[in-house]
């Protein structure tokens, strides 16, 4: 992934596209949900029949990085016919809220559905430590509960795991009102990849947002439905 890196710095860009970052954090054993890339209707055809309903779309372009400020996401997708017109309305839409905006092509990606929680696992960088890895309750009200808990990276799978238990909504995690408990090993394996990943390139990385990563039952796993990488600016020489 190395090379990406490097072509978004070409480029000039702030950010990987989320297909960089999904593969990405695939490098690093993150598992992300996956998806098919459609710039075309033929693509479109494509992936529909590849990919399991119900179906999400979201908006690709290096120049829209919080796509559901746009209305670039589109959810709950569950017939052939609503699906492609779906793909149309949301080029359309996109182009016209942001007509500067490069435009790349849709993403299809299977709903995740039988979460318990979403969560938001982050990177940011501290001047003085360096990088830190975070962990909180997130999706839409992620900024609002401000339930996060901080770690200098990396961290092993015992500090992973004392994070969550520091936070507020611990008990989502691990069963509430009747609710099966979540897969917490699996989460506290993806903050312990994530904290990795954050301190192997740490000159490269200024932040990572994996939000939500949906948290399945026990014994099921976890899976992060959205990424945005943002890289560092230039280092003085």
């Amino acid at each position: 992934m190395k090379g990406a890196l490097a072509a978004a710095r070409a480029e000039g860009r702030r950010a990987l596209s989320e297909v960089e970052a999904a593969a990405l954090l695939a490098d690093y054993g993150l598992p992300v949900c996956p998806f098919r890339l459609c710039r075309s209707a033929e693509d479109l055809e494509t992936a529909l029949r590849a990919v399991p309903p119900p179906w999400v779309v979201k908006i690709v372009s290096p120049d829209i990085l919080h796509k559901t400020e746009v209305g670039g996401v589109i959810v709950g997708l569950r017939s052939l016919e609503g699906a492609r017109e779906a793909f149309g309305s949301l080029v359309e839409h996109v182009a016209a809220v942001r007509p500067s905006a490069r435009l790349d092509g849709v993403l299809v990606q299977p709903q995740v559905e039988g979460a318990l929680a979403e969560m938001l696992l982050g990177v940011s960088r501290d001047e003085q430590f360096g990088p830190v890895v975070l962990a909180g309750l997130g999706g839409i009200f992620a900024e609002a509960l401000d339930d996060v808990a901080l770690r200098v990276a990396p961290v092993d799978a015992a500090e992973a795991r004392a994070m969550l238990r520091e936070l507020r909504g611990y008990r989502i995690l691990t069963g509430f009102r009747d609710r099966p408990a979540g897969d917490v090993e699996g989460l506290a394996d993806a903050l312990v990849r994530l904290s990795r990943l954050a301190s192997e390139l740490e000159d490269e990385i200024a932040e990572v947002d994996l939000n939500p990563v949906m948290v399945l039952p026990a014994g099921r796993g976890v899976v992060a439905v959205d990424a945005l990488v943002t890289l560092r600016g230039p280092r003085p020489a």
